[in-house]
């Protein structure tokens, strides 16, 4: 992981936020990780930290299914941000759907690294081999 860079967890599940938090800490004790509740709080957190300190995250872990902003309403708007010039992070799907919609609207969108939830240490594990960068 790139010190100065951060991971960014996207999920309305406060629980499944914390759980995540700790394996990604476990994995990576330095880990600079945060937490957004929708897709748009993610959003902002990027563009602050974009701005202020020229930093975007190096991952997204990613919910499909959130109020306000859900995960693919998210993917669209951070592909057409200002961002897009940049070299957008990995994004990896965490989601308890099986719905055949959804999983065709994230291959359309791109999305291959889909996780479904809960998040355990094996899954961490294999995602962070796929993305070299983590």
């Amino acid at each position: 992981m790139q010190e100065d860079s951060f991971t960014l967890l996207i999920d309305d599940d406060v629980i499944s936020n914390f759980i995540n938090q700790r394996l990604i800490k476990k994995r990576n004790p330095s880990s600079n990780i945060k937490i957004a509740l929708n897709g748009e709080e993610g959003l902002k957190i990027i563009q602050e930290e974009f701005y202020k300190n020229n930093l975007m995250p190096h991952i997204i872990f990613l919910d499909i299914n959130m109020p306000v902003m859900n995960g693919m309403e998210f993917i669209v708007a951070l592909r057409n941000s200002n961002f897009s010039g940049q070299n957008l992070p990995p994004i990896i799907m965490l989601t308890t759907s099986v719905n055949p919609k959804d999983l065709d609207e994230l291959d359309k969108l791109g999305m291959h690294f889909i996780i479904n939830k809960p998040l355990t240490d094996a899954k961490l594990l294999k995602a962070m081999e796929s993305f070299e960068n983590i």
